[in-house]
């Protein structure tokens, strides 16, 4: 959250130079394609990512009642949807239009974080909004394997909650420090 306040903050606040067209409702697709189904798509694409669709058998696990569970999953697929949003905001803004982002995009999705990044919010900026968007994946990825360890261990049966038995197990590299 902390890179998408900063990369929203930097184009909207610091530099002052961008626009960002979302905002005036203008249609900016170069063939003039609504951009209202389109944005609902960019919306739901951040809403289904795998982030919380991997945490669901470890989030089962851990809220203490099964009510928590909407405000948990809703909470997550609506923080997604309101990144994915400002990420395209930012790229439009950034680039100036849909047709020059997408040939930005052309170079790989990494080279126009990295450009948004350190060319609104500078070197140190740059580093914690590239960070941020690295730490996504990473902790999709670990909680795909925990989500993993925890489907195994029930399965098999395997207590889950003895120290000496992890150090004992061959399951060990599945465990993890929260747990």
């Amino acid at each position: 959250m902390v890179m998408a306040v900063t990369v929203i903050g930097g184009i909207l606040f610091l530099v002052g130079e961008y626009t960002i067209p979302e905002i005036s409702l203008s249609n900016l697709h170069p063939k003039g394609t609504p951009v209202w189904p389109y944005m609902f798509i960019t919306v739901a694409c951040g809403a289904v990512s795998g982030f919380h669709a991997t945490q669901s058998p470890m989030i089962a696990k851990c809220i203490t009642s099964e009510k928590a569970g909407r405000k948990v999953f809703y909470g997550a697929m609506i923080s997604e949807s309101v990144i994915a949003l400002i990420w395209a905001a930012a790229g439009v803004a950034f680039y100036g239009t849909t047709q020059a982002l997408n040939e930005a995009l052309a170079g790989g999705a990494s080279n126009v974080v990295y450009e948004i990044s350190t060319g609104v919010l500078g070197a140190f900026g740059g580093i914690i909004a590239v960070a941020g968007v690295i730490i996504c994946p990473i902790t999709s990825g670990d909680t795909a394997f925990r989500s993993a360890r925890l489907i195994l261990a029930e399965t098999f049966k395997l207590d889950q909650k003895i120290l000496k038995t992890d150090l004992k197990s061959p399951y060990l590299f599945w465990r993890s420090a929260d747990f």
